[in-house]
């Protein structure tokens, strides 16, 4: 038997112009998160007659776990470690990991992952979970050597699917889906833009941004009445408005920005020049990100063209509404020949 799970990767909207993880870690907070069309994927299939084994792609890693009570977590492949410790399943399987995005780009590759494999994972040991129920259980992971980067409010984002309000207070996280006109989401995507940052970056850099990370931010009450305003402006369809109300956000706050040095930083300010309205730095653990930009169709190929000059990489976007997904398949049926095959399937022997 093969279980195929899959969870989309997210973008942060709004949340009080911040930067990304560091601000999920934060007792309070709302953020307005999208999925995108790029998945985390996790195949399972029967393995060693004892342990699991994991194969990463993303990481070119592997390894066989063969006891629960022996699992270290280390920063590779931690998430999936965790996940599976966490429901303590060592019982023979092959859990192979792939995403469509590389990891550390502050898009939620690591929360994709520990909602995917929670997902195939129940349904392997016969439980068959709601989304809410996976976002639960994936986002209560917690590795004791530190953290793994896996948050509540980006699981239920992510396994819910769509366009959400979610809102944490004191661990308690409340989700609130914001079902926009087909006209309004289709013009919101049209404005939208992403670029990835380089693939490596300097020892300064990551020292700089670490350092940035530790500033304070600005003034919560500001920024709580920006993220309104931005909520408003999504319904009301109106994209300038949006956008400039993320720069102003950005101005206000000194957690959103990068070093003027960092690929990221440069390329925002850049873009503005161009005629972006504004947009979201998100950084993952590392200093590698992602820059979402809202910015008028007209201006975009030279927006484009500019950013990717100085390293960015302009990857496409799609707004999805699914959240996890599971596809259970059985073997195709044997047969000795091709025509046989052939009959086979006519008689209504299908690949599930």
């Amino acid at each position: 038997m093969l279980l195929v799970t899959r969870a989309p990767l997210r973008l942060v909207l709004s949340g009080e112009g911040s930067l990304g993880a560091h601000h999920l870690e934060r007792q309070d907070s709302a953020l307005i998160m999208a999925t995108i069309g790029y998945h985390t994927y996790s195949l399972i299939t029967p393995g060693p007659t004892k342990g699991i084994r994991v194969i990463s792609s993303d990481h070119g890693e592997a390894f066989e776990l063969l006891s629960c009570e022996a699992c270290e977590i280390d920063a590779a492949l931690g998430v999936a470690k965790a996940a599976i410790c966490y429901l303590n399943l060592c019982d023979g399987i092959t859990v192979s990991l792939a995403s469509q995005m590389p990891p550390h780009l502050g898009v939620g590759s690591s929360n994709a992952v520990a909602t995917a494999v929670i997902k195939g994972l129940a349904f392997w040991s016969g439980l068959d979970l709601g989304a809410a129920e996976v976002a639960d259980l994936a986002g209560n992971i917690e590795n004791p050597q530190g953290s793994l980067g896996v948050n509540k409010e980006d699981t239920y984002a992510i396994a819910l699917g769509g366009l959400n309000l979610v809102r944490k207070t004191r661990n308690r996280i409340n989700v609130e889906p914001l079902s926009l006109p087909a006209s309004i989401e289709a013009e919101l995507q049209a404005n939208l833009m992403l670029f990835l940052s380089p693939d490596s970056s300097s020892a300064s850099n990551r020292k700089r941004l670490a350092t940035n990370k530790l500033q304070t931010g600005g003034d919560p009450q500001k920024l709580q009445q920006i993220n309104t305003a931005i909520q408003i402006a999504l319904e009301q369809g109106d994209m300038k408005e949006y956008g400039q109300l993320l720069h102003r956000a950005r101005l206000i706050n000194p957690r959103a920005h990068l070093p003027p040095t960092t690929p990221l930083e440069r390329g925002y300010r850049l873009a503005r020049s161009l005629g972006a309205w504004g947009g979201v730095i998100s950084t993952d653990e590392e200093d590698t990100g992602t820059l979402m930009l809202l910015c008028p169709p007209q201006s975009q190929q030279e927006v484009s063209q500019a950013l990717i000059q100085t390293g960015l990489t302009y990857r496409p976007i799609t707004l999805i509404h699914e959240g996890v997904e599971l596809f259970q398949t059985l073997p195709w049926p044997t047969a000795q020949t091709w025509q046989d095959l052939y009959v086979n399937r006519q008689e209504g022997l299908k690949l599930r």
